[in-house]
């Protein structure tokens, strides 16, 4: 499966993260040609799935509530998932305000 296939059934918002959890062990994977094609373990995947990993089921969670809004009067962009994806994860926004302040 393609990295991009792989991002689709995880859930996740970049192939990044898919290629990051291939680094991490999370997901065995193997790289084909002079380009280094990478190709996704479809069995893997499905152990991720089913593993309860915390990173898995936030974006999960995620995807679950953006599906959730998809029937709201806007539209969200890559740019939007992308903000809500890992890099923001967990951080609250006033937690960033209260740094700021703070110095």
């Amino acid at each position: 499966m393609t990295t991009g296939e792989a991002k689709k059934m995880l859930g996740v918002s970049s192939v990044n993260t898919v290629k990051r959890w291939v680094a991490e062990g999370k997901l065995e994977a193997r790289k084909f040609g002079e380009t280094g094609w990478m190709r996704i373990s479809v069995e893997s995947i499905q152990r991720l799935l089913r593993s309860g990993d915390k990173n898995v089921q936030a974006f999960q969670n995620l995807k679950r509530r953006a599906d959730a809004m998809a029937d709201l009067d806007f539209d969200l962009t890559e740019e939007d998932l992308d903000a809500m994806s890992d890099r923001q994860m967990g951080q609250l926004p006033w937690k960033e305000e209260k740094k700021e302040t703070e110095k």
